[in-house]
């Protein structure tokens, strides 16, 4: 699953609750971190230009007498990745870790949280250094195309300056067509750290690799939907709202493929200052909820469900609470679990059948515990079973 729009809909939802003072607080640590950025974005526009002077000093056989202007980029690239790339691991780390926690309604989450993830520094160094070892390889083809297209067009005659000029054009395309398409293939390699601090940094990759294996596409165009926001964190006071924004957004998408998303309803989504639960209205966090069979064994029976208790529903009376008769065989000895969350008005659903459970027709991943809302559609396998959250 892939759906950018309902993603940012979540997003949304969940950063209006955000109170002024979080607001400020996102604010302050944005607006050094783009002072930085905009630093740093001077530093490699220098370093491109470097990188381009230097392939074609290498080509024309020149660089000789360059060797100490060489040497003093090569020195300036060193320090601009260890002093640029730490700080903006440090803040990748604490965006992913905070955007996740905000997207999975984390009542602990907290803005100082963006500048307290050193615990994985370690590890977001480590993918870092994997994701520059494999653009690097994999653009050698482009830069190789580019010093061969300058050598044609050194040598004498029409046709060279023809060739070099196709080579450097394709050269050209090679280099922008990587870019994009490991920018995408490895996006997920730091919410995939986040969530398994014990996975190899490599493994990170490989699976963020499986996750976009069919949504590279997908992916870039999300990329390009937030052209405008992007247009507006030059301002530097936007990014208060575009970058909080955007991460959120794309822990949403990470969500979806992983099969754990859920989009959050504007009633039931309670305010979130720094930890803490304020409620949006007087109605929203209830008591207890209810499940409401609106199809099959047990039509129009409804479940009360206080806090604490758990609906089993199954065709085994040793495992299920709410057996079913045994002409429902599509349903499972026990085919899954609901409870009721006070706290923030939420159900978590367990499939643990055979046939499957689904969730507004999508279907959960088995053995894994999905928030569902109010009004939420309940199906049991091929719809032996209804039901309504509420």
């Amino acid at each position: 699953m892939f759906n950018r729009v309902q993603a940012k809909e979540n997003a949304k939802t969940i950063l209006r609750q955000r109170t002024f003072l979080d607001v400020l607080g996102f604010g302050g640590i944005l607006t050094a971190f783009s002072l930085f950025l905009a630093i740093a974005q001077i530093v490699t526009i220098f370093m491109s230009v470097a990188r381009g002077i230097l392939l074609v000093l290498l080509a024309t056989g020149s660089l000789g007498r360059f060797i100490w202007p060489a040497l003093w980029c090569v020195l300036i690239l060193l320090i601009y990745i260890c002093i640029f790339g730490t700080v903006s691991l440090l803040f990748q780390a604490g965006m992913v870790r905070s955007a996740l926690r905000l997207a999975r309604d984390d009542p602990k989450v907290r803005v100082v949280d963006t500048v307290l993830a050193g615990d994985c520094l370690g590890m977001y160094i480590r993918v870092a250094l994997w994701q520059f070892l494999f653009r690097f390889l994999w653009g050698l083809p482009g830069d190789a195309a580019l010093l061969l297209s300058v050598l044609l067009m050194r040598s004498s005659g029409i046709l060279g300056v023809i060739f070099g000029l196709v080579l450097m054009v394709a050269g050209l395309g090679w280099s922008v067509f990587i870019s994009i398409n490991k920018s995408c293939q490895y996006y997920f390699s730091y919410f995939i750290a986040e969530d398994n601090r014990k996975m190899a940094a490599l493994d990170c990759l490989r699976e963020s690799g499986r996750l976009m294996a069919s949504h590279k596409l997908d992916l870039f165009v999300t990329f390009l939907s937030f052209y405008g926001c992007n247009l507006l964190s030059l301002t530097l006071l936007a990014n208060v709202f575009t970058v909080p924004y955007q991460y959120v957004t794309y822990a949403g998408i990470y969500e979806q493929l992983t099969g754990s998303f859920h989009p959050i309803p504007q009633g039931d989504m309670p305010w979130r200052s720094n930890g803490k639960n304020k409620p949006l209205q007087e109605n929203v966090l209830k008591a207890s909820g209810s499940v409401k069979v609106i199809s099959g064994e047990f039509e129009g029976t409804t479940f009360p469900l206080a806090a604490g208790e758990e609906l089993r529903i199954g065709r085994d009376p040793q495992r299920a609470n709410v057996v079913v008769g045994p002409a429902s065989q599509a349903i499972s000895g026990l085919h899954c679990s609901i409870r009721f969350e006070p706290a923030t008005g939420s159900f978590f659903i367990t499939d643990h059948s055979s046939n499957g459970t689904y969730l507004d027709n999508k279907l959960i991943p088995a053995g894994t515990s999905i928030r569902a809302y109010s009004g939420t559609i309940v199906r049991l396998a091929d719809g032996a079973m209804v039901l309504r959250l509420s």
